[in-house]
């Protein structure tokens, strides 16, 4: 079993076309890293991977079990997008699936990357590009992503975890969802996050220096810092760690903020 998977992956990452099985496919596309400095991945139902390589191109590859459902690839005026091979009534046919490997070569810095996986999983392994903006489902996995800028526009309803968020600065606003996050270090501009109802909790190593604004209209900020426990807190709790930094301004409409060290 362990060498029939070595030849598939092998046959994958060279590019070919093959049967996995009665009517499976897998396809590699490549293309060089200096053709890209923005990348656009806009998928519905298909599974997303994002990890890093030690070749010198950017790789795609897909697996499916239809060939008319692997997303399109283009590559045009330095843009790289993959967009979803799904209609509304292939949607309807749960015995498809893609799941699509977005590899990019360790030494690659893009200026924009942009994922939408609104119903599918998104894994993110190793992501590093100047400003990073995700829509993810309910079914995500996200670590060690480096950025300036990072951000999460309004999902729907999703449970999220960030481990290892290295950024300059984020802005993530959720509608509900228990939200978990850890950040490499305190963002160096002024930062938000916001979530309709759900519980924040957010770590950070105990050297960083920021001023937390935290706000939650019906539940507690806990200060895992300090052992403070505010009750009330509709009108905003400051506190400046290690004589204050950038502001987090942290607010919930309902659920426990929680902040600490990792």
């Amino acid at each position: 079993m362990k060498i029939k998977k070595m030849i598939l992956v092998t046959l994958m990452l060279f590019g070919c076309l093959v049967n996995l099985s009665a009517g499976g496919f897998s396809e590699t596309k490549k293309i060089e890293q200096t053709d890209v400095t923005t990348i656009i991945v806009e998928l519905f139902f298909e599974n997303l991977t994002v990890s890093t390589w030690n070749g010198n191109q950017i790789a795609i590859v897909f697996e499916s079990n239809k060939k008319d459902i692997i997303p399109e690839v283009k590559s045009e005026n330095k843009t790289l997008q993959i967009l979803t091979g799904y209609t509304l009534g292939k949607a309807e046919d749960k015995d498809s699936f893609c799941n699509i490997s977005l590899m990019l070569p360790e030494n690659y810095l893009a200026e924009k990357i942009v994922l939408k996986v609104p119903y599918g999983i998104l894994d993110i392994k190793n992501l590093k590009a100047k400003s990073v903006s995700i829509t993810p489902g309910p079914n995500n996995f996200l670590e060690n992503i480096t950025t300036d800028y990072f951000e999460i526009p309004l999902p729907d309803q999703i449970e999220l975890n960030i481990s290892n968020l290295d950024c300059k600065s984020f802005n993530i606003t959720l509608l509900a969802g228990d939200t978990n996050i850890s950040l490499a270090h305190a963002p160096e501009t002024d930062s938000k996050l916001s979530v309709k109802d759900g519980k924040l909790n957010i770590t950070i190593p105990s050297n960083s220096k920021f001023t937390l604004n935290a706000i939650s209209y019906h539940s507690k900020v806990i200060n895992n810092f300090t052992g403070d426990v505010s009750t009330w807190a509709s009108d905003g709790i400051i506190y400046k760690h290690n004589g204050g930094g950038a502001a987090m301004e942290v607010r919930t409409f309902n659920g426990d903020i929680t902040v600490g060290a990792q």
